[in-house]
Parts: C-alpha cells; sequence; structure tokens
C-alpha cells in the first residue's frame, strides 16, 4: 500500500480536499496575528505573564499566555471553521473557551463573541477579563441541558474538550452525544457551523471508532479528532 492509499484509508479525502481548498480561499480574507494582538493592552499582558508564565511550561494553564503561539493556533482555527472577516457578523460561542485566544480572534473579525467553561484557573478568569471576552460560568455533563440563555449562534467552537471525559476517564459514547448535540442544535440559528476538536484518548487515538461513524452518519466530516458540521452537511439527528 502506498502512501497515498493509506492517507485515504486515515482520512475522509473529501474532507481534506474541503478544509484545504476553503482554508486557503479564508486565508487571502484573514488577519494577522499582529492585528490581533494590537488589540489587547500589552501592559497588563506582560504583567499576567510576570505573575504567571513559565516559558517551559507545556501542560498547565500558563502554557495559555505564550500570546503569538496560541493567536496564530487559534487563527488557524478560525479558518477551519470557515470564520471570514464580517459581514456577515456572526455570533460566535466557544464551549471551554479557557483565556479567549479563540474568542478574541473572532472579535478582532468583526464578530460577536461568547464563552462557555467552568470557574478553573484565576488565568481564565484574568485573561478573559483582560481580553473583555464575556463569558458564562457552566459545567457541562452528560444528559443536562446547556443554560437557558445559551440560544441563538451561528458558530459553536469547542476546542482541546474535556467535557466528554468521565472522572474515571471513560469517554462518551454516541448516546451521550446525541443528547448533547440534539441541545446544542436546537439552540442555533439557520445555517450555523458546529466545529469540535476532541483531546486525543489515553491510548493516543483521536476518537473511538463507534463514535467517529455515529458522527458521520450525522452529518459531520471527520479527521482525526476534528468534527466539523457545516450548514450543507448538517442531517435530522439520528436516533
Amino acid at each position: 500500500m502506498n502512501l497515498r492509499q493509506k492517507i485515504g484509508k486515515a482520512f475522509d479525502p473529501d474532507f481534506v480536499r474541503y478544509v484545504t481548498q476553503r482554508g486557503q480561499a479564508i486565508l487571502r480574507r484573514s488577519i494577522t496575528v499582529e492585528q490581533v494582538l494590537a488589540q489587547v493592552d500589552q501592559e497588563n499582558l506582560a504583567a499576567l505573564k510576570t505573575k504567571y508564565f513559565r516559558a517551559e511550561e507545556k501542560v498547565q494553564p500558563p502554557k495559555y499566555l505564550n500570546e503569538e503561539e496560541w493567536v496564530r493556533k487559534n487563527l488557524r482555527r478560525a479558518r477551519d471553521c470557515g470564520l471570514t472577516p464580517a459581514p456577515p457578523k456572526r455570533r460566535v460561542l466557544d464551549l471551554g473557551c479557557g483565556v479567549g485566544w479563540f474568542l478574541l480572534v473572532a472579535r478582532a473579525l468583526g464578530h460577536d463573541a461568547h464563552g462557555l467553561d467552568l470557574e478553573g484557573h484565576p488565568i481564565y478568569r484574568e485573561m478573559t477579563a483582560l481580553l473583555g471576552i464575556p463569558r458564562t460560568i457552566h459545567e457541562i455533563k452528560p444528559y443536562e441541558r446547556l443554560p437557558a440563555e445559551i440560544q441563538g449562534y451561528d458558530l459553536v467552537s469547542a476546542y482541546m474538550t474535556c467535557f466528554n471525559r468521565y472522572p474515571d476517564g471513560g469517554e462518551w459514547s454516541p448516546k451521550e452525544w446525541r443528547f448533547f448535540l440534539d441541545d446544542l442544535e436546537a439552540r442555533l440559528n439557520p445555517g450555523a457551523t458546529i466545529c469540535l476538536e476532541l483531546n486525543p484518548r489515553a491510548d493516543g487515538t483521536p476518537i473511538a471508532g463507534d463514535v467517529r461513524s455515529w458522527f458521520e452518519e450525522r452529518g459531520a466530516r471527520v479527521i482525526f479528532g476534528r468534527i466539523l458540521f457545516p450548514p450543507e452537511r448538517r442531517t435530522r439527528p439520528v436516533r
């Protein structure tokens, strides 16, 4: 089996083509890291970095204070999920928003931005306040609905997800995902997009086979742990 055949078995070729072509088009209309960071109070950001940042940290929340790295990463995420400069202006919700870099990018592109997350590390509270990112404090749990005020969004993102893991290391099955997505989709505007990026599993694989198959049956494009529900691929919920 040659490399092309191996790639074809590992990835959905339509998805690879879709993301590549769309990403190139969006890149031509996008903004730079410098333009995003120009929105940030650099004096207060420097004070936060003095308080928390450790250059060698790769796991704990202080890693998110490497601003250029994370803005660059979130510009790429914005391109991957089709978030282009306004108009049209879109309402963007980021689940597990952390310090708020993705939402800062969304706002720099001219969109309304709102986060949802646990209270978590003080860095999250202090950085979202510095960036002026509004957020709802809420823990996503299996078979529990999102807060009533979560309504009317055009793009919902969730990156490096933890909410789909149980404390004992177990993972959500299609049943938990069905409840979550049914509830979420009922709150979205027509033509909305959902972008998910799952953390790797304990064995290093991106996603369980049955969960991947269920996402694809529901209309998602899946590559590694990235799940994209573009408007043109959304279907009636799979029961």
